[in-house]
């Protein structure tokens, strides 16, 4: 639904990952870190942007790309979250190698994994993103069979599991660090970010793959139809 919000906004995130989603006082998750979205266009071409391991195929391929790639993003965080690494990993450090298991591997799946699970993240792995499905595949999808999306928007669903706090929120973030300098970016003036050391958006000094954070702000090329949820269009806005 989160997505569904932005890209009803027309902003395509562009760097959705664990790092990137925190949990709020009611323990539901939000998007964060929007550094390296686009806002108002609807094909976009720019080149390496965002963490490889999340990166749709057709970013790899510097093709023209849109929202889709994070619905993408969506399907490598679900398996991520099931099976406790993404589908696909780069075993050596080799980005290439990386990118090469994106554009040409199926993922694997542990044995006796459910068919809907498999047919869900799947459907959000489809290398061709004119047959990826979106917002209306994953609200209709039986993965999500006995959730009342409703009433998970309105808040009345309490979470299995509530982890201990002792500050407001603190302990919900504890791994900003464990994975820093993986998104491909750079910061506009480093002495301004020198506090933020350490963290993902940082990005890599003389790294050839990197790219300047950059959110862009065009009314070209926009779609409303095509940027908008098809499901819960009469919620009030997130």
């Amino acid at each position: 639904m989160g997505l569904a919000h932005i890209h009803s906004r027309n902003i395509v995130h562009r760097d959705i990952k664990p790092g990137n989603i925190l949990l709020d006082d009611y323990l539901l998750p939000k998007i964060s870190d929007f550094g390296l979205s686009a806002i108002g266009q609807e094909d976009l071409d720019i080149q390496y942007i965002g963490t490889p391991v999340y990166m749709a195929p057709e970013i790899i391929e510097k093709r023209i790309y849109n929202k889709n790639i994070d619905w993408w993003a969506l399907g490598i965080l679900t398996y991520e979250l099931l099976f406790g690494n993404p589908p696909f990993r780069n075993m050596n450090n080799n980005t290439n190698e990386l990118f090469n298991s994106i554009k040409n591997d199926s993922p694997q799946f542990p044995e006796n994994t459910d068919q809907n699970t498999i047919n869900f993240i799947m459907m959000l792995l489809n290398k061709n993103p004119e047959k990826r499905k979106g917002f209306q595949g994953v609200f209709n999808h039986p993965f999500f069979d006995g959730l009342n999306f409703e009433e998970l928007y309105n808040k009345k669903i309490q979470p299995d599991y509530i982890p201990p706090q002792t500050g407001p929120g603190s302990e919900y973030v504890d791994d900003f660090k464990s994975n820093a300098l993986d998104s491909l970016t750079t910061p506009p003036d480093p002495a301004i970010n020198a506090q933020f050391q350490g963290f993902s958006y940082v990005g890599l000094e003389g790294e050839d793959e990197s790219s300047d954070v950059k959110v862009e702000d065009s009314s070209e090329n926009i779609n409303d139809n095509d940027m908008s949820p098809t499901i819960l269009t009469d919620l009030p806005p997130i």
